[in-house]
Parts: C-alpha cells; structure tokens; sequence
C-alpha cells in the first residue's frame, strides 16, 4: 500500500474505528466506575449494583452519545490528523486522545456547574478515561484499520 493510499481511508471505516473505540471505552469506563465505587464503599453489593444496574441502564444513552457524538468526532480528528501528519502506529491513540479531550470538553460545558473546582479524585478520574479512550483508539487502528498501523 502506497503512502497515498494510506492517507484515503475510507470514511465508514474511520466510523466503524471510532463506534469500536466507543465501546471499547464504555467498557473501560464501566470498569473504572466499579472500581472507584468499591474502593470508595467498600461494599461488594455496591460495586455489583454499579456493575450490572449502571451497565444495563446506561448502555442505550452510550450507544447514542457513540453514534451521534464519538464516533463522527473521531473521523473528524482522524481525517485532519491524516492531512497535517503522516501515518504511524500512534495516530489511532492520538485521535483518541483528542477525541476523548473533546467529548469531555462538550460533556462540560453542556452539563457542568463551573463554581466548584475540582478535586484530585475528579481529575484521577479523568486521566483515567483519557488513558482508557487514548487505548482504545490504538487498539481500533491496530484492529479495524490494519493497512494504517502497518506504516510508520
């Protein structure tokens, strides 16, 4: 595959990247909210009840705010970044990254109160699904889109 070829990806497989990049993190992101409920509790019912009540009541709004949000969001970051840089192993984690920023950027100004400042669970936590979106791009590049992961 030529360098050319590389930079015209295909439009639905950049979205079908960025809805499995989507899911990858909601898991992620599902596990990250246990966890952080069983250290904080310490209760097991607890951290059962986020686990299967928090995955089951919120999968219908993640597969929405992943379809109409993420997911173009994505093609969109992974399109300018293929224009302005090259393709190599890291740009799938990079458009997550970036993706993830701005999701929580919108997430934030459409739903947060910016009286109160943050505290260091709060910003652990986001690290934490910056981290969690920043693999799952690379794991969607290196899966979904293998012809750009094989250039570097």
């Amino acid at each position: 595959m030529s360098h050319t070829e590389t930079r015209d990806v295909e439009i639905g497989d950049l979205y079908m990247a960025g809805l499995i990049a989507s899911a990858l993190s909601y898991l992620g992101i599902l596990m990250l909210v246990t966890l952080s409920v069983a250290v904080v509790d310490d209760n097991f019912g607890a951290m059962l009840g986020v686990l299967f009540l928090g995955g089951m009541y919120s999968i219908i709004p993640a597969l929405l705010i992943a379809m109409v949000l993420t997911a173009p969001l994505g093609c969109i970051i992974a399109k300018l970044l293929l224009r302005f840089s090259p393709p190599s192993l890291n740009l799938g984690a990079a458009t997550g990254l970036l993706t993830a920023f701005a999701s929580l950027a919108i997430m934030t100004v459409a739903f947060a109160e910016f009286r109160a400042r943050p505290d260091a669970g709060t910003i652990v936590f986001v690290l934490g699904i910056l981290a969690i979106c920043t693999g799952a791009g690379a794991f969607a590049q290196r899966k979904v889109l293998p012809e750009a992961s094989l250039k570097t």
